[in-house]
């Protein structure tokens, strides 16, 4: 899809504070489709423009088609009740590559006519709310759509990059042109813009993360190690906190609770000024063997050769979920934190997988069970749909030849495969190869198949309706964009 985005994401996720899936499918649910291609090959001089069009995707058909202008980033809100499109101005020549912004408001099966908001570079949307951030070279303004006509708020003072909006909306977290190392932090909530300043000195912040009240944590490195630098906690929380070590992961796992790693020695829980050990990784590192729920208050860890379940809402506990062992890896949670899959390592292949398992109901009443296995010379992926209902399995070739290479194809490697796995059901149905996107709400799914094309599958329950197609393949990328369902 068109990155819409200027923001620079943090090493670490912070899914734990900004879930936007629904829990259940909504059947029968009408939404737009954004679609188009582009060529791979961009006019460094100046932009074009990527012409969108938008279907309307009904439960039965496509209900609607409206082409909309050329723009070079294009994005909805939230709630999926506002489009932006950051469109080029055709008066201008290449030298200036003047671009304006647009909003449409959406209702229903009813696009508005654009609404001018100014010069633009970029823009991004707050993650809850109607508020606009857009860029115009070095120029920032916050744009207000919650009004009868748009408010426009300029941001004193120039920003290198945007790193993350707070979950509610209400804070910027960003970059300051002057110096690297300052962060600069902007209320949202008022009429005008309140901008704090936040200097590491020569300390350099690896990365910042919020948590669902809108608590503010910072990894500070120096030659010694890492300190936690927190902001807008709780008044029982330090303002800082210097590790024994360096940090490689962090997450908040409840509004005054973080989970971190440090480098060779442990994943630590840290609440009200207190750092406790949970388990020791071994030769390993990273989020490939342990992984905070999205939904926050558990963990799944592999640093055992087990499948473990720590409940982090009061003391730590853990419970073993028995049924697999040995080398496992890539912990994956749904987004809604009720489920949670895990591979099984290839024996030939390390950072590949043979098989994957389904852990149902994770935070309730595990229930696990393998959903896939790897045919010969082939290895194994999986992760969940947006909706949480579903989970996608793709089976390639664990080795990749050489475009001269075809030992593979004699030796009768069978081809890859994609497969969509029912959480509920254990319903299997095969998905096109390529490109796919799922609605937010897993009420459909488009994917571009080789042979047919653009083709939408709308998704009722565990089955898949015969695909529709939206369009045919045209030369390019395709660039597909979902409207969400409210949350």
């Amino acid at each position: 899809a068109c990155t819409t985005s200027f923001r620079q994401r943090p090493v670490a996720s912070n899914a734990a504070v900004r879930s936007g899936a629904s829990r259940s499918a909504s059947i029968g649910h009408h939404r737009w489709l954004l679609h188009a291609f582009f060529p791979t090959t961009i006019d460094a001089k100046r932009s074009g423009g990527i012409r969108y069009t938008a279907s309307y995707v009904g439960p039965e058909r496509i209900e609607k088609v409206v082409a909309l202008p050329p723009t070079t980033a294009a994005g909805w809100s939230a709630n999926g009740r506002w489009l932006a499109l950051c469109t080029p101005v055709p008066s201008s020549g290449p030298e200036q590559d003047l671009h304006q912004a647009q909003v449409i408001h959406v209702d229903g099966d009813q696009f508005s006519e654009p609404v001018q908001v100014g010069d633009c570079t970029a823009f991004d949307w707050a993650p809850v709310s109607q508020q606009l951030l857009v860029r115009s070279r070095s120029a920032w303004r916050l744009v207000d759509l919650s009004t009868l006509v748009p408010r426009q708020i300029p941001i004193a003072g120039e920003l290198a990059a945007l790193l993350d909006w707070s979950p509610t909306g209400r804070r910027l977290l960003a970059r300051s042109v002057d110096i690297p190392r300052r962060l600069r932090i902007l209320d949202t909530s008022e009429s005008y813009l309140r901008v704090q300043s936040w200097d590491f000195h020569a300390h350099a912040s690896n990365w910042c993360l919020w948590s669902p009240d809108d608590a503010l944590v910072c990894v500070v490195d120096d030659p010694t190690g890492s300190r936690l630098e927190i902001r807008f906690a709780s008044p029982t929380t330090p303002r800082s906190h210097v590790a024994d070590g360096r940090v490689v992961s962090l997450a908040w796992v409840t509004p005054r609770k973080l989970v971190y790693e440090l480098e060779n020695t442990g994943v630590y829980t840290f609440e009200a000024g207190t750092a406790t050990q949970l388990f020791t990784p071994g030769d390993r590192q990273g989020l490939d063997y342990y992984r905070p729920s999205p939904r926050g208050g558990w963990l799944l860890d592999t640093a055992s050769g087990h499948l473990r379940l720590w409940d982090l809402n009061a003391a730590p506990r853990s419970v073993e979920v028995s049924g697999v062992s040995g080398q496992l890896l890539d912990p994956r949670w749904s987004q809604n934190g009720e489920h949670a899959v895990v591979s099984v390592q290839h024996p030939l292949y390390r950072s590949r997988a043979s098989e994957v398992w389904l852990l149902a109901d994770a935070a309730k009443d595990p229930q696990l069970g393998r959903i896939a296995s790897a045919q010969p010379g082939m290895a194994l992926s999986a992760w969940f749909s947006p909706g949480s209902q579903w989970v996608i399995v793709s089976q390639e070739s664990a080795v990749v030849p050489l475009a001269q290479d075809s030992s593979s194809a004699q030796r009768g490697t069978p081809p890859g495969q994609t497969t969509a796995v029912h959480v509920a059901s254990r319903t299997k149905v095969a998905l096109p190869l390529g490109l796919g996107d799922w609605a937010n709400d897993d009420s459909a799914f488009v994917a571009v198949d080789r042979e047919r094309g653009l083709m939408v599958f709308r998704v009722t329950a565990a089955a898949f309706a015969p695909p529709e197609r939206v369009r045919a393949l045209e030369p390019g990328r395709a660039s597909i964009l979902w409207q969400p369902a409210p949350p």
